[in-house]
C-alpha cells in the first residue's frame, strides 16, 4: 500500500487491518498520484484521489457507499459489486 494512501487513511478513521482496497491506481497518466475505492470496517465504501506531486494534497475522499450494487442475484451478471466486496470483507475480518 503506498504510504501516502495509508496515513492519510489513518487520519480520516480508517482501521487497515480490517478495511480492503478493492480498487488502486498509481501514477496513471492523467490521474492524480493514488486512486482507487476501498471498503472501510464499517463497510463504509470511499472513492478516494490523492495528489503526491509536491505534498500529499487530498483531491476526493468521498462515501459513494449510496451508489454500491449490493444485490446478490443481478440477471446476467450474478453478484453485485457491493456484495462481492463485502463478503470478502467479512471473509478476512473472520
Amino acid at each position: 500500500m503506498p504510504p501516502a494512501l495509508a496515513s492519510v487513511g489513518v487520519e480520516r478513521g480508517i482501521q487497515w487491518e480490517r478495511s480492503i482496497v478493492v480498487e488502486l491506481g498509481i501514477d496513471f497518466p492523467g490521474m492524480p498520484s493514488i486512486f482507487g475505492r476501498l471498503v472501510t470496517q464499517d463497510q463504509r465504501f470511499i472513492a478516494f484521489e490523492i495528489d503526491t506531486t509536491d505534498e500529499i494534497r487530498v483531491e476526493q475522499w468521498e462515501d459513494i457507499t449510496s451508489a454500491q450494487n449490493f444485490n446478490e442475484h443481478n440477471r446476467g451478471t450474478g453478484v453485485g459489486r457491493g456484495a462481492l466486496a463485502l463478503r470478502v470483507l467479512r471473509e478476512l475480518s473472520a
